[in-house]
């Protein structure tokens, strides 16, 4: 499974909040093919806000294709997200220790 993050920008940027409803739409226009698992919202992230995708693909480019392919497809479907636009799709590089608790720099 992988996490992949949606950047969304408002119309203008920073001018409106990402509905809450956001997470909700996104699994209402996943197929059963799309593989989707949970879906979370980061409305105050920034620069944009941030729709947090999991989803079971076999790798991660084939993760971040189908979060951006899912995310556009949402934000076509429903007119509340008129104007949104998907910067990037990207898995989140993370540090071992935020995981673990530990620092690896021994």
């Amino acid at each position: 499974m992988f996490l992949v993050h949606a950047f969304l920008r408002s119309p203008p940027p920073g001018s409106l909040a990402l509905p809450a409803e956001t997470p909700r739409w996104v699994l209402c226009c996943a197929a059963d093919g799309d593989r989707i698992e949970h879906v979370t919202l980061h409305p105050a992230a920034r620069p944009d806000p941030v729709v947090g995708l999991y989803l079971s693909t076999r790798g991660l480019f084939e993760a971040e294709r189908q979060a951006a392919w899912l995310l556009e497809r949402t934000l076509r479907r429903h007119r509340e997200l008129l104007g949104w636009d998907l910067v990037r799709a990207e898995a989140p590089l993370m540090r071992p220790e935020a995981l673990w608790g530990e620092s690896l720099d021994r």
